[in-house]
């Protein structure tokens, strides 16, 4: 039985490239995927855009999911739509927001069944970190939040280079204490295969840093690599 995570560093202006191998997964123009959005003033406004990206990467069925107006409830027509996807895509924004609204009650578990079903999830910053078993809320006073645990012992940090990741897991280290942590470029996709296999898409690189105190090691991956968590 193969599963499928595809983590996003960010968004960058090969996007439409590296999201291929995940529209690929979940049926390539078949697929029916759908995209969950943090929701709130503006975020509907985002469809067309978003819409787009999947549309150039060869995905033609796309659902945009929102939380119903002024509430973090998702309907239950979304939830079917959910049920029904063969791919799961979780955008980025505020990660403790998004935790709450698709990581707890029903909705994670739609979420999670459908992940061990071989459904494939993917996620864009927040929704890259979710894919943890737990992570640091920096929004909301370095909390320390309980998110899908599909990934094992690891912590997931985007935009690494782009807004000092290194730092960022090196806090989240010390509070969590996992033994290691995955850092993505936001012109990378992590594309990682029964949750210990990756393979590297994207221009520049991913990161691998293992924690042996008071060591820590980081190794860099460039595209096409594959290695192992």
């Amino acid at each position: 039985m193969i599963r499928k995570l595809f983590l996003y560093g960010g968004l960058s202006d090969n996007f439409a490239e590296i999201l291929k191998p995940f529209v690929d997964a979940s049926g390539g123009k078949d697929a029916k995927i759908v995209i969950l959005q943090q929701g709130g003033e503006g975020w509907k406004n985002n469809d067309d855009k978003h819409k787009s990206l999947f549309n150039a990467a060869g995905a033609e069925n796309i659902e945009m999911i929102l939380p119903e107006s002024g509430f973090k409830i998702i309907s239950e027509s979304n939830k079917q739509l959910i049920r029904e996807s063969t791919g799961i895509f979780i955008w980025g924004g505020d990660t403790s927001i998004y935790n709450e609204i698709y990581c707890d009650g029903e909705i994670g578990e739609i979420i999670k069944r459908k992940y061990y079903s071989r459904i494939p999830y993917a996620g864009l910053s927040a929704g890259a970190i979710l894919a943890a078993e737990r992570f640091c809320g920096y929004e909301y006073g370095n909390g320390v939040y309980t998110s899908y645990g599909f990934l094992k012992n690891t912590l997931v940090e985007p935009h690494f280079i782009e807004r000092n990741g290194f730092r960022e897991l090196l806090n989240q280290f010390d509070k969590i204490g996992f033994p290691k942590g995955l850092g993505i470029n936001e012109d990378i996709c992590l594309e990682i295969t029964n949750e210990t296999d990756c393979l590297v898409h994207g221009k520049s690189e991913g990161y691998l840093i293992n924690k042996t105190d008071p060591v820590f090691e980081l190794i860099r991956y460039k595209s096409g690599m594959n290695f192992k968590i």
